[in-house]
């Protein structure tokens, strides 16, 4: 995963994209089972269809939902780059430097978790 929150927001906008085309084609299955043919092989037909439909919109909503949470740490990153700013301002340190700094600190912290 990137840095770079313009690069995380495009990400949301390429999941978010992919939810509207799981929405359309849940819509698409749902219109297939207009079919005019009754039977039980008909009603089972309805009812895969109405699964699936289910899942194309069970699908949509974890992408919505993982569009947000990329906005969310989108927003995060800038939120920690501000502050990163701020404090090499007070400081009066070289920000290259700072951010360096932190981000050794970030990788140290990830490697100690996992």
């Amino acid at each position: 995963m990137t840095d770079d929150p313009e690069e995380i927001r495009a990400a949301a906008r390429k999941v978010s994209a992919l939810a509207i085309r799981a929405r359309q084609e849940a819509q698409h299955v749902t219109t297939q089972s207009a079919v005019h043919w009754s039977s039980v092989a008909a009603d089972r037909y309805r009812d895969r269809l109405a699964d699936r439909a289910a899942d194309f919109m069970s699908r949509a909503a974890d992408l919505d939902a993982l569009a947000h949470a990329l906005l969310a740490h989108a927003r995060h990153v800038e939120d920690h780059e501000q502050a990163i700013a701020r404090a090499a301002k007070i400081l009066g340190g070289d920000v290259t430097a700072i951010i360096h700094d932190a981000e050794g600190l970030v990788s140290d912290a990830v490697r100690l978790a996992s």
